[in-house]
């Protein structure tokens, strides 16, 4: 995941996120704002892309800790190359 920000304002958005599947190298672009919070970032995930594809098998990120409250989940969350 990833945003693009500082775009011109387009029906009162002004940044996309962008998320692309690792395996598949799928690109989803949704439109949103440049202050988007933890919280709004996981509504978005869980309407968007979950409801359409499911849930991944892994996950990295500090995003997910907000994702993961939202869903009333215990997250052990590492980060990638941490032995």
């Amino acid at each position: 995941m990833d945003f693009i920000e500082g775009l011109p304002l387009s029906e009162k958005h002004d940044t996309i996120l962008v998320v692309v599947c690792h395996q598949t190298k799928m690109t989803l672009f949704f439109p949103t704002f440049h202050d988007i919070d933890a919280e709004d970032l996981a509504h978005i995930i869980l309407s968007q892309v979950f409801a359409r594809y499911g849930t991944p098998t892994n996950i990295i990120s500090s995003f997910w800790t907000s994702f993961c409250q939202l869903l009333n989940i215990k997250a052990n969350l590492l980060m990638a190359n941490t032995f």
